[in-house]
């Protein structure tokens, strides 16, 4: 999947015009969706000058494009150019490498430009975030070039795209079995078949039809060795991954002696291709992560470094399953140090297992840079 990157649409930054200033960091959001860093040079109300990878560059501020994330119920996202449509039930528009899509609305779990939160829950009713902050829940009648919403307040509320941050629609998630792989422009496609050359090139055959999309064949998309990574949220048969790092813990507790601790740290939410979010420990600590009621699970696998690695980083990581009774069995552990990279924790998870437990010790130097990163942490659905 080619794109050709051209900034800009927006800068993440409020700045007046006619302002000279020093080189200031900025986040520049792309017009294929990329949220990228820069330097800003000075701007003025013909552009802005940036400096990125050394050289200085003058971009027009245009308005904010129609192009947006638009993700399905099933866990699948598509970057969408909007179009204006007749048909109220459905978005109509240019789907980024696949070709014109009609995507129902009934598929549709939400809409987002970069820089939303990614990890939102299922609303009861419709939300529509605006770019000037407000909020309109209700039911959305469509969505085109503008967005209509019943509100719950009463009457209809109709708002121009350009000006919506984000959309969740009430609509309820659905399993699909099948490996969801990412792209660095964060389309996510549920492959069909995939095939991996020697180069490590990708190549992935996915069902347009299924998207709504009218992809004229076009169904083989081919990934240079950088643009594309696996992410496994439904990896084998019909096994389910659990990802840790999307549901919050309900106990925290220090280690080592303390009587106070942070509470773990998401992923960073600017990431927002992230299916399998980690967890940042910023101290040591204790967290129990509790899993659905009902499911058996049967393995847990994540790896582990340094958050903050300095001459004092000395600490042990673990991974525990927490039975009905409060039996702890340890999965695995690794000691951590400025040096270690990636250690990997991963074992079976006994029956009966009604949280796991992530936990950081701190070693013989107490707890001075002793914050952990579990990468990726998940547990697997058994039989």
């Amino acid at each position: 999947m080619r794109t050709i990157r051209t900034p800009i649409t927006a800068l993440l930054l409020a700045l007046g015009a006619g302002v000279a200033c020093a080189d200031t960091p900025v986040r520049v959001l792309t017009d294929d969706l990329r949220l990228e860093r820069a330097e800003l040079v000075e701007m003025d109300e013909a552009g802005a000058v940036l400096r990125r990878d050394g050289r200085p560059q003058r971009v027009a501020l245009g308005p904010a494009a129609s192009r947006v994330f638009v993700e399905l119920t099933d866990g699948q996202r598509l970057i969408v150019d909007i179009d204006r449509s007749e048909d109220p039930e459905a978005i109509v528009g240019r789907v980024i490498g696949l070709g014109r899509g009609r995507i129902p609305l009934e598929r549709v779990a939400r809409i987002a430009r970069p820089g939303a939160a990614w990890h939102a829950e299922s609303p009861r009713a419709d939300v529509v975030r605006l770019a000037n902050g407000d909020v309109l829940t209700g039911f959305v009648d469509s969505i085109g070039e503008s967005v209509s919403v019943e509100t719950d307040a009463g009457g209809t509320a109709v708002v121009p795209l350009a000006g919506v941050a984000e959309i969740r629609l009430a609509n309820p998630p659905e399993p699909a079995p099948g490996l969801l792989v990412t792209d660095d422009q964060g389309v996510a496609l549920i492959a069909r078949t995939l095939t991996v050359d020697a180069d490590a090139r990708l190549t992935l055959t996915t069902d347009p039809g299924v998207l709504g999309v009218d992809s004229r064949g076009e169904d083989t998309i081919a990934y240079e060795r950088v643009n594309a990574r696996l992410i496994g949220l439904r990896t084998v048969g019909d096994a389910a991954v659990l990802a840790l790092g999307a549901i919050a813990p309900d106990a925290v507790r220090p280690t080592g002696g303390r009587r106070w601790t942070p509470a773990p740290e998401r992923r960073s939410d600017d990431d927002p291709m992230t299916a399998l979010p980690d967890v940042r420990m910023p101290a040591p600590a204790s967290a129990t992560y509790p899993l659905p009621a009902g499911t058996r699970f049967d393995r847990f696998a994540c790896a582990v470094s340094p958050a903050r690695p300095g001459p004092w980083t000395d600490c042990t990581a673990r991974a525990f399953a927490l039975s009905a009774d409060g039996t702890r069995t340890l999965i695995g552990e690794q000691r951590i140090t400025a040096a270690t990279a990636d250690a990997p924790i991963a074992g079976p998870v006994p029956p009966g297992t009604r949280a796991i437990i992530l936990e950081v010790d701190p070693g013989a130097s107490g707890a001075v840079q002793d914050a952990v990163t579990f990468l990726a942490p998940r547990v697997r659905a058994g039989d």
